[in-house]
């Protein structure tokens, strides 16, 4: 629902005020969740409404001038439930360099989302949900957000999209060992992007619908179903007289088996079969193993395929300008990828209070028939995209203390590019410290610490290396928590290791940002449960 057009949501942009749990899965995952989770998936999944209210306000305040209020409520009765989210948020643009551009963009944002639940009977449900949300961001040059533009000083880009969505679910059980899921969602996606020298806009709209069989017999879990997908996107063609419209429909059929063999041995297998209405017939196959060598310790391996429908749209192509861009041509194939997971890992009980975990894992992914942009046309290159490497992570809990570790090597390389193969703005190297001490019900206070090694840029300097830390602390109290929260303490900014603008005046362009532009921020937030 987040492609081609309508790509580019930021997890920062999810209120998480109706989040339940959030799953990781790791390496391809094509066959059961559809052709581009080449590499894994995150899985956000929403509270649902339980039989006590639920009834929370949040409202945080921001250093620079930002400031969110959201609400969220639930309750379930006997035959119907409902959910209601609301967030929206509000910020100011600020120049936080004093250079006359903003590093923050003004800002906008409306959220809102009830969803309704039928429960049909006890082994039946029905669930239905909108989505609305308006988002308008304008940044440039200060003296134009002010409303105070002269001849040289005329510089903006603005961005305003509507998305409009509909979801519906229907779940039955069959027993014990049987259950069947269908789902439908229906997407409205425009966006007008409006800068000093050119206009654009367009809309997509986008549909998924799935139904699947779930079945479990013996030491086997099998799910199988059939989903179709369509893309349709509309250009404003008063704004440009290319034609770049599309649409794209994709029929799939897929099939996975989780199989306990034995009590170390677990096999997982799965299928996809695709059908698209431009590009014809694609199989997806994956296969994974994990094998427990102990109670404590447990390896899982796997491999896949997947593939990613071309579009026009990308961040090269928005910074190229996209009324610049030409339609794709007809020779123009998807991108294809294989990939492969390797993860150890290993969790001990300490005594009763303490417990250590690791995970050490390893990764390879390659891209066939890389999409690039080529000035302003897109061509398939010849040679792959390859990216390895590998990720380490350990966590230690004691009592009112946790303490994690993690530290990533990426090699990410473009064999195409013979001069500069590194993917640019990809660091080799990273570095994640988090130190939780709370105290259950009563308060709790967590730093928080990243490195982020060097970087390339194309047709530039490497970049430098940075650390960045915060600080978060939070009070509860019986029906109210007060959170106060310090990002980027030592006040790290691009700005400070260069000048990102590139003249002249009149019309700038930007070195690419690869560190923070909004420097420390603090930020007080008082969550009210009732």
């Amino acid at each position: 629902m987040y492609g081609g057009f309508a790509q580019g949501l930021s997890i920062m942009q999810i209120p998480p005020l109706d989040l339940k749990q959030v799953e990781i899965i790791k390496g391809s995952s094509s066959s059961l969740y559809g052709s581009d989770a080449i590499a894994g998936i995150i899985n956000l999944i929403s509270k649902q409404p339980q039989e006590k209210r639920e009834l929370t306000f949040l409202v945080n305040r921001t250093s620079l001038a930002g400031t969110d209020g959201d609400v969220y409520f639930s309750q379930r009765w006997k035959k119907f439930g409902i959910s209601f989210l609301s967030a929206n948020n509000f910020q100011k643009a600020k120049d936080v360099n004093k250079d006359g551009f903003s590093d923050v963009s003004k800002a906008k944002t409306f959220n809102i989302a009830p969803t309704f639940y039928y429960y049909i009977n006890p082994s039946a449900t029905l669930r239905f949900g909108v989505n609305g949300t308006y988002d308008n961001r304008k940044g440039g040059y200060m003296l134009v957000l002010n409303q105070h533009a002269d001849s040289l000083h005329q510089y903006f880009e603005e961005d305003i999209s509507n998305r409009f969505s509909t979801q519906l679910q229907f779940e039955k059980q069959f027993g014990e060992n049987k259950s069947l899921t269908i789902k439908n969602s229906v997407s409205y996606f425009n966006r007008g992007i409006d800068e000093t020298s050119y206009t654009f806009e367009g809309t997509q709209k986008s549909s998924y619908t799935e139904a699947a069989m779930n079945f479990k017999f013996g030491p086997q879990k099998l799910v199988a179903g059939i989903n179709v997908s369509g893309e349709k996107f509309t250009e404003d063609s008063s704004n440009s007289h290319l034609k770049r419209d599309y649409n794209y429909v994709t029929t799939g059929f897929f099939l996975q088996d989780d199989w306990k063999a034995t009590d170390k041995l677990l096999l997982n297998g799965g299928l996809r079969t695709d059908y698209q209405n431009e590009f014809g017939f694609f199989v997806l196959p994956r296969i994974a193993v994990m094998y427990k060598f102990t109670k404590e310790f447990y390896m899982r391996v796997g491999s896949g395929l997947g593939y990613k429908l071309p579009t026009i749209f990308s961040t090269d192509a928005e910074e190229a300008g996209i009324n610049n861009i030409q339609p794709l041509s007809k020779n123009i194939k998807p991108e294809k990828s294989i990939g492969a997971n390797l993860d150890f890992n290993y969790k001990k009980r300490l005594g009763d209070e303490n417990s250590l975990t690791f995970n050490q894992s390893f990764f390879i992914t390659q891209i066939n028939n890389p999409l690039v942009l080529d000035t302003f046309s897109f061509v398939n290159k010849n040679k792959p995209i390859l990216t390895k490497g590998f990720e380490s992570d350990v966590t230690f809990a004691s009592d009112d203390w946790k303490f994690y570790f993690a530290y990533s090597f990426v090699d990410a390389r473009r064999k195409y590019y013979l001069t500069q193969s590194f993917v640019p703005l990809t660091p080799k190297n990273k570095i994640n410290i988090d130190i939780i001490y709370e105290k259950e019900d009563n308060f709790s206070v967590a730093y928080e610490g990243y490195y982020v090694s060097s970087m390339f840029r194309d047709l530039d300097s490497k970049t430098k290396s940075y650390f960045t830390n915060g600080l978060i602390f939070q009070k509860h109290f019986k029906q109210f928590d007060l959170i106060a929260n310090c990002e980027n303490l030592f006040d790290v900014r691009q700005t400070r290791f260069e000048n990102i603008i590139i003249p002249p005046i009149t019309h700038p362009s930007f070195r690419a940002i690869y560190a923070p532009l909004d420097g420390r921020v603090f930020n007080v937030a008082l969550r009210i449960k009732l």
